[in-house]
């Protein structure tokens, strides 16, 4: 029999008013149906998983990407602020740059006025140098002439005092002089020699009793050093040729010695000494002035 339309209409309004109908016709039109449908609901399933899995991530991207729109918008406006800096910075640079080229000006400037003001100083310290040399050559001549002086005053002292010091004895200044200009005269000695004993301090005769007649040949100094040892020393040499008949004996005389190896070179000299400082003589010395005149002398003249 064939299906009209009519009976189709009919058969869709019995499925209409008979929901159940409509499965069990499935069934039949369709065996595979629920296996379908099941693979369908899974497919629908996992489909929407998938799209919630995808929402899911669109969610996380977009609040990452506002993230990062929230980074970028903070990281330009840091960038501003670094071009802000920089260019503070590049402003102070520049600065800095001109204090350095004003600075280097003034170092330079400051570098010549130190060589001018170390030449200045140089300057100083020679015109200082000659002036403390200027000074100490002042000091040194005004050291010798209050030296001269008070060695002029000691040896004139010890002139004054020769009659007592020598106890007893003569001034023979005048009779050496009077032996010289005949030696002079008669060439046998020079007037270097001359001029040596003429130099001399203090020439004292004595007769001591038991002794034969001595002529002391003394240097007079405040300090006696090794020049009065030698020149002493030498005069005496020069006396002897000229009074052969008399002991010539050298003499040094002084309120103390300038250093004590000057004793010694005395020593060894056989140069006698008399030390005002501790009233010390040498022995030879010491005999001679307790030795009694053998007669009477008279105080010496200084009338020279």
């Amino acid at each position: 029999m064939a299906l009209t339309v009519q009976d189709f209409e009919d058969l869709v309004k019995l499925l209409n008013e008979h929901p159940e109908w409509r499965e069990r016709l499935r069934s039949i039109l369709f065996p595979e149906w629920e296996e379908f449908r099941s693979a369908t609901s899974e497919l629908l399933r996992q489909s929407f998983a998938l799209q919630r899995d995808i929402l899911d991530a669109l969610h996380r991207l977009t609040t990452r990407l506002e993230g990062l729109a929230v980074r970028v918008d903070e990281l330009a406006e840091a960038q501003k602020r670094t071009e802000a800096q920089l260019q503070a910075l590049a402003a102070r640079v520049d600065e800095l740059a001109e204090a350095q080229r004003v600075l280097a000006i003034r170092v330079d400037e400051l570098a010549e006025a130190q060589k001018r003001t170390e030449a200045q100083l140089q300057a100083l310290a020679a015109a200082q140098k000659d002036l403390t040399v200027r000074m100490d050559e002042l000091a040194e001549i005004l050291r010798g002439m209050r030296g001269e002086r008070e060695g002029a005053k000691f040896e004139e002292q010890i002139r004054r005092a020769a009659f007592g010091i020598f106890r007893g004895g003569r001034n023979f200044r005048k009779d050496v002089e009077d032996a010289l200009e005949r030696a002079v005269a008669e060439g046998t000695i020079d007037w270097k020699a001359f001029r040596r004993v003429r130099a001399t301090d203090l020439l004292w005769y004595k007769e001591p009793q038991g002794q034969p007649p001595v002529l002391l040949v003394a240097e007079v100094s405040l300090q006696v050093d090794q020049r009065d040892v030698d020149r002493a020393l030498q005069t005496a040499r020069i006396l002897t040729d000229l009074f052969p008949h008399l002991r010539v004996i050298p003499v040094v005389m002084g309120r103390d010695w300038s250093r004590p190896e000057v004793w010694e070179h005395a020593r060894l000299w056989e140069v006698e000494w008399w030390i005002e400082k501790n009233e010390a003589r040498s022995e030879r010395l010491d005999g001679i002035l307790k030795a009694k005149p053998v007669i009477p002398d008279k105080r010496a003249d200084f009338r020279e």
